[in-house]
């Protein structure tokens, strides 16, 4: 009878494939002491396997960050042209081009990769030193794209790998894809907040039979790996040096109450507007690449040569802006609002034009680029408080795209002081529950969902 019960749960796990996690391999339910031993067991695993995916995750950004500088420092160096950025951008988009039709496709966008971490309980690529060129090529030629979609396609699959082998071991296989995700967005973002907000919205009712958690036990679980995921991540720099990853810290809203609520609805408005700009360049850019059809190299060259050439006039709008959220920190005053401003618009455009044209990546840190350039832009065209400015346009332009406001207050919590939160809350939920203008509102929008890869909505 026992052998018989272990062959239906045996043909039922076939029947799920990779889904959700693999039922205890006990003949019988789970106690009160299986209970407690899962519990501890999850904990353990949530904490150490965070810790390892944010030393991995360190390791593939720095071998991504060393393609970069192959190619932005030392090449440029070497060829010292005025023209660089447009030969460099034309040469990466043929590159990109023929590698996607050797490969057969581009990879999978980070709403993908969570949307099949979150039906099946896994991911799967067909090769990870191919996933891992697939990831490296968009960011090592000025992609204005983030390394976030990437990363997580391939920490999954490695994930995932493991959690495999496991079960071929005999072992009780849990859910390690999911539990570890949030530590690769707390490595890449250096928040382990959004690690937790990102993977909160749809969480499951527990169900020990089958190793699932309710909401407050994947809270405990998902901020364990997002910490142990930054603390990995921090460990790695520190050996390797190299940036220490995520946003960079910008300076307090210097402006009183009264002046802030005065000054207030123009960056709001500005950045729910600047939200809509992005969905709007997301649909033209998707429908331009269906009109080139299924020709990777030609959509990819293509994408590479307008880089390129807006490069030469806005440079500020290549790469992902992680670095450069930084340094215009520091050069706003003299880069002019005109400039400013159009450089924030532009980046919007590029990015989905590289998402679209076979250029993958994330969008979430051009886009918090933008909305801080725009930000200085305003302060530079009003005379208003910079920072007020900055933070508002930046909150409504995330909250604007994701429909997230509570996603886009957690990203932004360690860019800006803990004394600007109010100002972020406030912008996030107000950009966040306006209908949008452009692109119909999801019913569902999933895990992360409309914050990325399909930024208009539709």
């Amino acid at each position: 009878m026992a052998a018989e019960r272990t062959d239906r749960d045996e043909a039922a796990d076939k029947d799920d494939g990779a889904r959700r996690l693999v039922r205890d391999a006990a003949r019988g339910p789970l106690g009160a002491g299986d209970w407690a031993r899962l519990t501890v067991g999850m904990v353990a695993v949530s904490l150490v396997a965070g810790l390892v995916v944010g030393l991995v995750v360190r390791l593939v950004l720095w071998a991504a960050d060393l393609a970069t500088s192959l190619v932005w420092d030392r090449l440029a160096g070497v060829v010292a042209c005025p023209l660089f950025p447009l030969v460099a951008c034309t040469a990466g988009g043929v590159l990109i081009g023929l590698w996607v039709r050797h490969v057969g496709g581009v990879p999978d966008s980070l709403e993908e990769v969570l949307a099949k971490v979150k039906e099946t309980g896994g991911y799967h690529v067909s090769s990870l030193p191919r996933s891992l060129v697939s990831f490296a090529l968009p960011l090592a030629f000025g992609g204005a794209v983030g390394p976030e979609a990437g990363a997580s396609g391939l920490i999954a699959a490695g994930v995932t790998w493991a959690g495999e082998s496991m079960r071929k071991a005999g072992l009780k296989a849990v859910r390690l894809t999911e539990v570890t995700m949030p530590a690769v967005f707390s490595a890449v973002f250096g928040t382990p907040l959004f690690g937790i907000a990102a993977l909160m919205e749809d969480a499951d009712t527990a169900d020990f039979e089958r190793f699932t958690f309710g909401r407050w036990g994947k809270v405990v679980l998902y901020t364990l790996a997002s910490v142990g995921g930054l603390a990995g991540f921090m460990l790695v720099t520190k050996l390797v040096g190299g940036g220490g990853g995520g946003l960079p810290h910008l300076d307090a809203v210097g402006a009183g109450l009264l002046d802030g609520l005065v000054w207030f609805p123009l960056p709001l408005a500005v950045g729910y507007l600047l939200a809509q700009v992005s969905r709007a360049f997301a649909t033209i850019a998707r429908r331009a690449a269906d009109v080139l059809g299924d020709r990777p190299v030609l959509k990819a060259t293509v994408c590479g040569l307008l880089l390129g050439a807006v490069a030469l006039a806005l440079p500020d709008v290549l790469f992902s802006g992680e670095e450069a959220t930084g340094t215009i920190a520091g050069t706003w005053v003299t880069t002019g609002a005109a400039t400013l401003i159009l450089t924030g618009v532009v980046k919007l455009a590029c990015t989905q034009t590289c998402i679209s044209f076979g250029w993958m990546g994330g969008s979430f840190f051009p886009m918090i680029f933008s909305g801080v350039s725009v930000g200085y832009g305003l302060a530079a065209l009003t005379g208003a408080d910079p920072m007020l400015m900055v933070a508002v346009t930046c909150a409504a332009t995330v909250a604007g795209v994701t429909r997230k406001p509570v996603l886009a207050v957690s990203i932004l919590v360690l860019c800006f002081p803990l004394a600007d939160l109010p100002w972020l809350a406030v912008a996030a939920f107000v950009a966040g529950k306006v209908p949008a203008l452009v692109g119909r509102e999801p019913k569902d929008p999933g895990v992360v969902g409309d914050a990325v890869g399909k930024a208009n909505g539709v």
